[in-house]
């Protein structure tokens, strides 16, 4: 007899978690490793970042495309064809040299790791639901993150020389295609809808764009330069990428501590705190590599204080659902307000508890009508007189309201 009993949804959430962990694994292995390969032949700085850009900008501008694909041809089949097509282009690297080669090979990377990631995401949030959507998208960010944070550490393993990085990488491609075909998991049914032009995308919603590619551009540009400068300075490159792992390791070990900050003490102390840090701890480390102790402590506040700054991977997520979803104002809020639950519950528990029976109930009536109209509903009361607002983002939902009244 079985000790443990999962659902089949269950069973697929492991899955999922694990392919994240996989694929994080798998982009913070290639991304460092194709920076020093190339530095290692002599190209410059810019060189090498302008073939870094290829992979984010294969996602951006593919963004569209995918979401009809996954739609068409379904997310097991977008998935696995994803990954064979990263199989293939990991091995042509032995054999094709050349910066423009490179940057066409990468290009295609990224649009097969968009293509995969946004069945992942599409999968994943459509199977969640409003008890535990919270909890998925943290637990599933943060096994990707871990992945990420491996990924140079398995450079020390393999080597920069030769095929075995590349036979590595093409190995854990395949690896996530095993639980996908093998394993009985739930595939949700994807609605039948038209994306939205990512242009209007990205004026609908520009911060969540904006900061989604800032802070993609980000990660992509530290894990791809911090190693050449560590081994410009004197560093051997097994230490370099030692270092890079301990950076990010530490912005995914201490983000409890920080959101245990965030809420108890003032938000914006903390915040300001953080930006200080992000200046400060490079500074510091330029003056003191050669200082272990020193090193790591600005290393993990470095890694800590920048992915404290925000929630980057629920702004990628939620970009690209902007586009593949068409998703209006009001269900971007609605999302947004999902997302949030897991940390908003605590405090709002916090804040019934000492009000009076007539505003615990008050706070009642207006879940139970947000929930009916599937918009926000306020109550304001003055006395024994009040008001009852309801929110409408346009002259359809307006209408969409009404017929919910009638």
């Amino acid at each position: 007899m079985a000790l443990i009993s999962i659902s089949g949804k269950q069973k697929t959430f492991v899955v999922l978690f694990f392919c994240s962990l996989l694929i994080g694994i798998k982009l913070g292995t290639l991304i460092p490793l194709l920076s020093l390969i190339l530095e290692s032949k002599g190209y410059s700085n810019l060189e090498i970042g302008i073939n870094t850009i290829a992979q984010p900008l294969a996602t951006v501008l593919f963004v569209r495309i995918t979401p009809r694909i996954i739609h068409r041809f379904g997310l097991t089949k977008s998935l696995v064809v994803s990954q064979m097509i990263a199989i293939v282009l990991y091995f042509s690297f032995l054999f094709v040299e050349g910066l423009t080669a490179w940057f066409i090979i990468r290009f295609i990377i990224g649009f097969a790791g968009a293509l995969a990631w946004n069945a992942f995401d599409t999968w994943m949030l459509t199977l969640a639901d409003d008890s535990n959507r919270g909890k998925v998208v943290t637990t599933y960010n943060m096994v990707f993150a871990i992945g990420f944070a491996i990924g140079p550490a398995v450079i020390g393993l393999t080597g920069l020389e030769g095929s075995i990085p590349f036979i590595t990488i093409a190995l854990i491609s395949f690896i996530v295609i095993i639980p996908i075909l093998t394993v009985r998991v739930e595939a949700p049914d994807l609605s039948d809808h038209k994306p939205i032009p990512v242009l209007l995308a990205v004026i609908a919603a520009p911060t969540i764009f904006g900061a989604a590619i800032l802070m993609g551009l980000e990660d992509v540009m530290f894990v791809s330069f911090f190693p050449i400068y560590l081994i410009k300075s004197g560093f051997s490159y097994e230490t370099a990428l030692n270092y890079v792992t301990i950076s990010l390791a530490g912005g995914v070990l201490v983000q409890p501590l920080i959101g245990y900050l965030l809420d108890k003490y003032n938000k914006r102390n903390i915040l300001n705190t953080l930006v200080a840090i992000v200046f400060i701890s490079p500074i510091i480390l330029h003056f003191y590599l050669d200082n272990f102790i020193i090193a790591i402590i600005c290393l993990v506040a470095w890694g800590a204080s920048g992915a404290g700054l925000t929630d980057r991977k629920i702004q990628e997520k939620l970009a690209s659902r902007i586009v593949s979803e068409a998703l209006s104002v009001r269900q971007l809020e609605a999302i947004v307000s999902d997302i949030q639950d897991e940390n908003v519950n605590d405090s709002k528990q916090k804040a019934i508890s000492g009000m009076s029976v007539k505003e615990a109930a008050y706070l009642e009536v207006e879940k139970i009508l947000s929930e009916r109209f599937d918009t926000k509903v306020s109550v304001v009361s003055r006395g024994k007189k009040g008001r009852l607002i309801i929110e409408f983002a346009d002259p359809d939902d307006l209408q969409r309201i009404f017929d919910i009244l009638e």
